[in-house]
């Protein structure tokens, strides 16, 4: 059975945690290698800004129901 046809609300929760892990992975490193900086309008949590955290979940989700859509066999 195809997990990608059945999935569950443990599915997209586990899709979205490790969404926000990476996307904190990411902005840690970055901002720590000056990759990038925030303004003072970009809302943050513990320094790490959090539309990066929302846009990686999202799309995330997103690519699951995309590929589920378009699923070719």
């Amino acid at each position: 059975m195809n997990w990608i046809e059945n999935l569950k609300k443990s599915d997209y929760t586990l899709i979205i945690i490790l969404g926000v892990l990476i996307a904190i992975i990411i902005e840690i490193y970055s901002i720590r290698h000056n990759r990038w900086l925030y303004t003072e309008s970009m809302p943050t949590i513990s320094g790490i800004g959090i539309s990066p955290l929302i846009q990686l979940s999202a799309t995330s989700i997103i690519g699951l129901w995309l590929v589920k859509l378009i699923k070719i066999e």
